[in-house]
């Protein structure tokens, strides 16, 4: 009984990958220069950034060298490959297809705006001296670079409900696999 499952699984399993799968790894494998393996292996922004040097090769446009930091860096005596994203993380905050020619409507927590606010100076100092690794003083327009943060974050924080044109977008080609895990 065990065994006649455990075929039928199988079976069920092949179909879906030779369905489903299959076609889809070697469609990409036709227009990413990569085998097929290497395909099934990639992540999703490894996959994309080969596809746009493919069309950047096809129409003559000169892609600079990637940029690789210094492999000697630690986090937590562990040794990092990138600093990009030391305790961060990506968070879909609503699913779907949004266009910047369609208004959406959103629902903002206006409290995080206040903490925003709040925090500015520092967070701006932060990103002045440790990201921009360069002195305050170097800044000539600090001032009116703040002022204008302040002047949309405020308006953020007083109408948290809106409707606007999204201009931001985050598509994870991961989630168009199919997978059967």
């Amino acid at each position: 009984m065990m065994a006649s499952y455990s075929v039928s699984d199988a079976v069920a399993t092949y179909y879906l990958y030779m369905t489903y799968v299959h076609p889809f790894i070697f469609s990409l494998a036709t227009i990413i220069p990569m085998s097929p393996d290497e395909v099934l292996r990639k992540g999703s922004g490894t996959l994309c950034e080969m596809l746009l040097m493919v069309q950047a090769y096809k129409a003559n446009v000169i892609c600079p060298n990637k940029h690789q930091s210094d492999p000697e860096k630690f986090y937590k005596n562990h040794l990092l490959e990138s600093e990009t994203y030391i305790g961060g993380h990506v968070e879909c905050l609503e699913s779907g297809v949004f266009r910047s020619d369609l208004p959406t409507s959103f629902k903002l927590d206006a409290s995080a705006y206040e903490q925003l606010i709040n925090n500015l100076d520092r967070d701006l100092q932060y990103a002045i001296r440790v990201e921009g690794k360069m002195d305050l003083e170097s800044v000539s327009n600090y001032e009116e670079v703040k002022s204008s943060i302040l002047e949309k974050l405020v308006r953020l924080r007083d109408e948290p409900i809106r409707e606007e044109s999204p201009l931001i977008y985050h598509l994870d080609v991961a989630q168009c696999i199919p997978t059967l895990f």
